[in-house]
């Protein structure tokens, strides 16, 4: 029982740290992108109150 299960976390704990590690990837880079979107939205909206005047 106890081998069974050291064995399945041996197996299984490398699989689980790519995936949290993934995700960690992914949500910086969706973090990354969603907050450049915004900087870019306001610098345009910025530069276009200044174009106008």
């Amino acid at each position: 029982m106890n081998l069974a299960s050291k064995r399945l976390q041996r197996t299984e704990a490398p699989l689980l740290m790519r995936i949290s590690w993934l995700e960690r990837q992914v949500t910086r880079w969706t973090l990354m992108a969603m907050g450049s979107a915004v900087v870019g939205a306001l610098i345009g909206a910025a530069i276009s109150v200044l174009w106008r005047r």
